[in-house]
């Protein structure tokens, strides 16, 4: 009489101890790979969302400059000059159109640098020197 749980091929066994270092390799590195997508998942969601902070607090600054002195200077718009008036629309249009979420179709540096440029080309135009400063950055 055999005993059932011993029932099993010589050759199986001998496999089972010469690939035993290769099985539990392959069952690390299942786990290993498992908890870094899931840490990489984390920090890169962290990541993208300071990162994302930090946009909207440069494109909430320009925006805040631009309406400001549309509405400061509402009544002298004979006054402006037609560069600085489709600067200003153009810099508004821009920021406005800045996509709200990821877009694979839209490249957000170009886009960005573009409004960055256009921002500047506005203080030019009106002989101011304004420049974003992140909050971190103030100092007493």
């Amino acid at each position: 009489m055999v005993d059932k749980k011993f029932d099993k091929d010589i050759n199986d066994i001998f496999d089972d101890i010469l690939f035993s270092e290769e099985k539990i390799s392959q069952q690390g590195f299942e786990e290993g790979y498992r908890v870094g997508a899931t840490q990489e998942n984390t920090e890169a969601y962290h990541l993208g969302y300071h990162r994302g902070a930090e946009i909207g607090a440069e494109l909430g600054f320009y925006y805040s400059f631009i309406n400001h002195y549309i509405e400061t200077h509402q009544s002298e718009r004979a006054q402006i000059s037609d560069k600085l008036s489709k600067t200003i629309s153009s810099l508004k249009d821009s920021i406005e159109k800045f996509p709200h979420n990821n877009d694979e179709n839209t490249d957000l540096k170009d886009s960005l640098s573009n409004i960055r440029v256009k921002f500047k080309l506005v203080c030019s135009l009106l002989k101011v020197n304004v420049s974003f400063s992140e909050g971190g950055e103030l100092t007493f």
